[in-house]
């Protein structure tokens, strides 16, 4: 298979300053292009992605220990492989925020949704051989899936050193795994994306560490649980 392809991506952002805060609007673009020569099949495919974000944001300060950020917007998705084209909506938000209760204590909070379009190797309907034993073929009819991401970061610094309590959760929504199933006709397994449900992760971790030790050593120690 001879892969050739490229991408091209932009933005322009306007932004307005007041007394307690930054207000922006902007638009991304991003466009890909795959073109695929199968050798041993004597095809070739073509696919062109788009992706478009409109968006608004702020960022400034509840007080002078307490900042913030919002960011919401629409994505616009794109795919066309010559023939069919494709078009979905969905929706991008980001939230922050930052509390420096006092010289030693902070909390810092982030949340974010974010869509996923497949790649181009995941629509193409193509197959694609890997090796002796497995192959795999994209699906036309997958779907973009959602993320849901949130954190809050709890920190004690002191001059020489520092603790870290992070919990957060991961959740996907339904997102995009590989389904096997056997050939018998071509002799191998052949994968293909599927969209399931969901998944969902949640997560502590805890650091602490030393800094500056003997005025050029830092050294952190980091333990993680996953459920």
């Amino acid at each position: 298979m001879i892969n050739n392809g490229y991408s091209v991506s932009g933005e322009a952002v306007y932004g307005k300053q007041f007394k307690q805060a930054e207000v922006r609007v902007g638009l991304q673009y991003q466009h890909n292009f795959a073109s695929n020569d199968y050798v041993i099949y004597e095809t070739q495919t073509e696919m062109t992605k788009d992706n478009t974000y409109l968006y608004t944001s702020i960022d400034g300060n509840l007080r002078d220990n307490v900042t913030y950020s919002l960011g919401t917007g629409v994505k616009l998705f794109s795919v066309t492989d010559g023939i069919d084209t494709r078009r979905y909506v969905r929706n991008l938000s980001t939230a922050g925020l930052f509390w420096r209760i006092n010289q030693h204590w902070s909390i810092n909070a982030n949340a974010r949704f974010i869509p996923y379009l497949p790649s181009l190797s995941e629509l193409s309907p193509v197959l694609q051989r890997v090796d002796d034993v497995e192959a795999i073929q994209g699906s036309e009819s997958l779907r973009p899936y959602n993320t849901l991401y949130g954190s809050l970061r709890l920190r004690y610094n002191n001059k020489g050193w520092f603790a870290s309590v992070i919990p957060s959760y991961y959740r996907n929504f339904s997102p995009t795994v590989r389904l096997y199933q056997y050939d018998p006709e071509l002799g191998f397994f052949v994968g293909t994306p599927k969209n399931t449900d969901y998944y969902q992760r949640f997560q502590l971790r805890a650091e602490v560490g030393v800094k500056q030790l003997f005025d050029r050593l830092n050294i952190t120690l980091k333990a993680k649980l996953i459920s």
